[in-house]
């Protein structure tokens, strides 16, 4: 996994985009379980941005910001 960007909010770590090495993506957003090292798929809701990497995260409340990035080799400006 690389290019990827990861935050911690509460006993939680979120993952967001990256490729797999290979040039694969990574879709989705995952979480690890900070007690127990479990990791979970989070289920697509809402608008949903694209699989992308060399992005930029933050937790601004109970929301996370993603910016930015690499989108099927197209640099993007977008926010989510």
């Amino acid at each position: 996994m690389s290019h990827h960007t990861s935050v911690v909010f509460h006993d939680r770590m979120y993952l967001f985009g990256g490729s797999k090495g290979n040039s694969d993506p990574n879709e989705g957003l995952r979480s690890l379980d900070l007690k127990n090292f479990k990791w979970d798929v989070i289920p697509d809701s809402g608008e949903v941005p694209a699989t992308r990497d060399e992005h930029t995260c933050s937790i601004y409340g109970n929301s996370m910001i993603i910016f930015g990035g690499f989108v099927d080799g197209v640099r993007t400006n977008d926010v989510y």
